[in-house]
């Protein structure tokens, strides 16, 4: 593959290290420091500690970061669809209503 062709992403994986400390890991999810340490420490957050130092893999913080947005959109689509289908459901009871005479 010719460099040209190479996507600034693609140049940005090749530079980023196989595994990160807390600090570059809570960089690189945007989040604090503490944040990652309490997630990692819960098991919520794929990383160990090696000695005192918390050490996460690059690859595997990036798919739990994937994963965590689809499932988070999966989760909005299905709210907004039960939102959707509750008010179908209020407008179609008040439609009813006004058609039956009183």
């Amino acid at each position: 593959m010719s460099a040209d062709r190479i996507t600034p992403a693609a140049r940005d994986e090749d530079r980023m290290a196989p595994t990160v400390g807390l600090e570059e890991a809570a960089a690189l999810l945007r989040c604090h420091p503490d944040t990652v340490r309490k997630m990692a420490k819960a098991g919520e957050l794929p990383g160990t500690k090696v000695g005192r130092a918390w050490v996460f893999h690059t690859q595997r913080l990036l798919q739990w970061l994937d994963t965590r947005c689809a499932e988070a959109s999966l989760s909005r689509r299905g709210s907004d669809l039960a939102a959707g289908s509750d008010l179908a459901r209020r407008l179609a009871a008040q439609r009813e209503r006004r058609r039956t005479p009183h």
